[in-house]
């Protein structure tokens, strides 16, 4: 009788350009602005969720303060929190911490 081995369900946060790598899974495209059909298919993105990004706000104003990361992180979960998706998303597993490379 052998024990059944679950894997931990993970997300890995990402750059989209970033290569593709056999552990990557489903590659999910989260951001306020969508991606045109020949990014989709040449970065290998099943879905595209801008209902999930930050606040056009807060992601512009990202752009402009790039050290600002622990800031925007903690805005962008507070915007999570109340979210009419929290309830579908809270099941997630957390993400990696930390800033995607680039």
């Amino acid at each position: 009788m052998g024990i059944a081995k679950e894997r931990a369900a993970m997300i890995k946060v990402k750059h989209f350009l970033d290569a593709i790598e056999k552990d990557d899974g489903q590659r999910i495209w989260v951001e306020p602005i969508g991606l045109t059909k020949d990014l989709v298919e040449m970065c290998s993105i099943a879905h595209v969720l801008t209902h999930l990004g930050p606040a056009m706000k807060l992601w512009n104003w990202l752009e402009q303060h790039p050290d600002g990361y622990d800031y925007f992180r903690a805005q962008y979960h507070e915007q999570l929190a109340k979210s009419a998706y929290r309830p579908r998303c809270s099941s997630w597993p957390a993400p990696r911490c930390g800033r995607p490379s680039r």
